[in-house]
């Protein structure tokens, strides 16, 4: 998938940005000091951010001077989206949503979707999937379908197409074709989605694809000292940026976790479970 407009609304010095194009080639933001250049470029990050340890926060980056106000008219803060992005897919992004549901499932190749500030996705508008071309692309594969073949138009919801097949399941051995097709739909079914929603399956198959985001203004520090320990056994959504360059250093190092964390028997031995990160950049060089 690749990024063609982004969106940015309420989030720190910009109220809406409006839709920004994103040029195949390169896209340069200009403007004054304080126009909301950086913030553009912040919240279009956490939108799905490489780093776990950014979120969206009301507190940190709603508008400071409306936040009071807003809450007092009782908007709901957490649920604002910040950031919408549209992406455009490409061909290998429909392979298994066409094996799976069929080409016209999805009749856009444009997608959009947003964030929130309690950090939930959601679509940008509406849904772009057609749940009914799904289930006549499902009812479909199966050997029995010309049995089914009238009572499978209309039909909008695979809701629907599971309680078609308790109706033709209740029709019992006296129709033995009806009973046969039921069967073969409700296998359909449960491959196609497994015991999940069309909604929650078809997200996980665009999800999958939304690429993710690096934010950076200058190269990414390095602590002095850095506890080992701290650094390889903490969830990194804890770690700051320093920390989580510490750690990416001494992995790129091969270095391995049992023998940083387990202190030397010997008493003249220095303490490994710290270590002097300017000593360990050149070792890391060294060995890459």
């Amino acid at each position: 998938m690749k990024l063609i407009s982004a969106r940015v609304r309420m989030f720190r010095n910009i109220l809406d940005s409006g839709a920004v194009e994103i040029d195949p080639g390169v896209t340069c933001l200009v403007g004054k000091n304080e126009s909301g250049k950086t913030a553009f470029l912040q919240a279009l990050y956490r939108l799905d951010p490489i780093h776990t340890n950014v979120a969206f926060s009301v507190p940190d980056q709603y508008p400071a001077w409306l936040e009071k106000k807003h809450r007092q008219r009782g908007m709901l803060l957490e649920k604002v989206r910040p950031v919408e992005a549209t992406f455009t897919l490409e061909p290998a992004d429909r392979v298994t949503i066409d094996k799976t549901f069929g080409p016209k499932a999805l009749p856009t190749n444009e997608v959009a979707v947003a964030r929130t500030y309690e950090n939930q996705w959601t679509y940008a508008g509406d849904g772009p999937f057609d749940e009914s071309a799904a289930v006549e692309f499902i009812a479909n594969t199966i050997k029995s379908r010309k049995v089914i073949q009238k009572r499978i138009k209309g039909l909008t919801s695979i809701g629907e197409l599971v309680a078609l097949v308790k109706d033709l399941r209740a029709k019992g051995d006296e129709y033995p074709a009806e009973v046969k097709a039921a069967s073969e739909l409700e296998i359909a079914v449960s491959q196609a989605l497994g015991g999940k929603s069309f909604h929650e399956v078809t997200w996980r198959m665009l999800y999958r694809r939304i690429p993710q985001f690096l934010y950076f203004a200058d190269y990414a520090k390095l602590p002095y000292t850095a506890n080992v320990k701290e650094i390889l056994s903490t969830d990194e959504k804890t770690l700051d940026d320093e920390q989580l360059t510490a750690r990416a250093l001494l992995r790129l190092g091969g270095a391995d976790d049992d023998y940083l964390l387990t202190p030397s028997s010997s008493p003249n031995a220095p303490d490994l479970r710290f270590v002097h990160l300017t000593m360990y950049e050149q070792t890391c060089w060294n060995r890459c």
